[in-house]
């Protein structure tokens, strides 16, 4: 008697956020073809697993909002993850589950932020992305924002900068915003 997608789904699951590819594609393969992979994927995303990610990708899953947001967690942000998003033509623009894209969600990031600019990523898909950057980025990303054709208008960077100020070290770093 062969089990139940029911009583497979913690082993997928399992399998998919230790990295396990041998597993995955042997409990996959006892599924059935109509069986969703929305768990599955968010497992992969969240350890941080790029090929299971991309394997599950080829394999039927799909992005969803709610993906978005989970690669945008510090724990598992990576450009790997990123590219193989593009790779299944995930448009960075697209909003989480939240909302905005994920250049709001990862502002904290330079590197992540460079790479999703040089990738696509509208630097005014974002409201008032230039007073998220100053109250939550590096006078670096902000310039790098500008540099995208982030508007100023309808910004008011010096106040989002000034208030984000609980201590000397980070007052110093947002005096470059303001």
């Amino acid at each position: 008697m062969c089990p139940s997608p029911e009583d497979l789904e913690p082993s997928l699951r399992h399998a998919c956020a230790s990295g396990n590819l041998p597993l995955t594609t042997s409990l996959l393969s006892q599924l059935p073809s109509t069986t969703s992979l929305l768990f599955p994927l968010s497992s992969a995303i969240v350890a941080g697993q790029v090929p299971i990610t991309s394997y599950l990708l080829t394999n039927g899953a799909s992005l969803t909002p709610l993906h978005i947001t989970q690669s945008s967690l510090p724990t598992a942000r990576s450009i790997l993850m990123f590219e193989t998003f593009l790779s299944h033509n995930w448009d960075p623009n697209s909003p989480s589950d939240m909302g905005s894209p994920v250049l709001k969600h990862v502002i904290d990031d330079h590197e992540l932020v460079a790479w999703l600019l040089a990738h696509g990523a509208d630097a005014n898909a974002v409201p008032n992305i230039l007073d998220v950057a100053a109250a939550h980025a590096s006078p670096a990303t902000f310039a790098l924002l500008v540099a995208h054709g982030a508007k100023i208008e309808d910004s008011d960077p010096l106040i989002s900068a000034a208030g984000e100020c609980e201590n000397e070290d980070e007052e110093d770093s947002r005096v470059e915003m303001m």
